[in-house]
């Protein structure tokens, strides 16, 4: 092996083939942000990145994955009954289940938030998803 010309010790090659840190498993998202472009994420960091990208993504907006995503936005002026919050509960869990198969939905709530009084409707989702090879438990909280 060698790196930008230069032949690497032996435990240079060692440390780069065999990470003594398991828990790395890709970039950081959003990227950028604390100004560093690309940051290293946790098993748990990227689960959370997944599902934040999936929760704020519309259908249609993902090149190739036309069913990918919530559309969340067209919940937020909607008379919140219970079908719709039921609607919304399936579509969330069907979503994660389809394109997250690596955790699984524990709870989920649906709330408007009408503590901000400034006329905007708020929609607030609360998931507890379990990561399946670590049975760790995460809560999440969504504002629109």
């Amino acid at each position: 092996m060698v790196l930008y010309g230069i032949t690497p010790t032996k435990q240079t090659v060692k440390s780069i083939t065999s990470p003594v840190d398991n828990s790395i498993y890709g970039t950081r998202f959003p990227f950028g942000k604390g100004g560093i472009l690309f940051k290293k994420s946790s098993r748990k960091e990227l689960l959370m990145g997944q599902i934040r990208q999936l929760m704020f993504t519309s259908p249609g907006e993902r090149v190739f994955l036309p069913n990918y995503g919530i559309d969340i936005r067209s919940y937020v002026f909607e008379q919140l009954d219970d079908s719709v919050i039921q609607n919304l509960k399936t579509e969330i869990s069907n979503q994660i289940r389809l394109y997250i198969p690596n955790c699984k939905v524990l709870s989920s709530d649906v709330k408007t938030d009408d503590s901000i009084n400034t006329g905007i409707p708020t929609l607030v989702i609360y998931l507890t998803i379990k990561e399946k090879d670590t049975n760790e438990i995460i809560p999440m909280e969504f504002m629109t």
